[in-house]
Parts: C-alpha cells; sequence; structure tokens
C-alpha cells in the first residue's frame, strides 16, 4: 500500500470506513482484490470486526493453494 493511499483511509472514522467498504464492495470495482487486502489491514490496524464481514475473505492466489495442496 503506498502511504497516500494509507493516508487516504486513516482519514475515515470507524463509520466512514465501514460505509465505504460497503459501497466497494456492492459496486466490485475491478481494483476490488487490491483494495480488500487494504481495508482488511486497516481495519485489524483499528481492532475493528465487522459483523456481517463485509470484507471478506480475499481468495486464495493459484500458488497458495498448491501450497496448501501439498503432496505427502
Amino acid at each position: 500500500m503506498t502511504k497516500t493511499f494509507e493516508r487516504f483511509l486513516r482519514s475515515f472514522d470507524d463509520e466512514d470506513l465501514a460505509r465505504f467498504a460497503q459501497e466497494r464492495e456492492r459496486i466490485r470495482p475491478p481494483y476490488w482484490r487490491f483494495l480488500q487486502v487494504a481495508l482488511r489491514i486497516e481495519s485489524d490496524r483499528r481492532g475493528l470486526r465487522y459483523e456481517d464481514d463485509v470484507l471478506g475473505h480475499p481468495p486464495a492466489s493459484s500458488t497458495e493453494q498448491e501450497a496448501r495442496r501439498g503432496t505427502a
């Protein structure tokens, strides 16, 4: 995350951050995966937990899926 984007997210109070996340989740812009991770980091930094889990869980990359699969 860039410093400018971090400052942008920190400019929101907790309620506005949740509203921003919900709006973006509904719209799902092309950069949603990046934004989802950035919002998760910011909410974790603040110690926020959303009841309806607005931010969801970022989808695992193919590399992560391969690592989880493992071999015996």
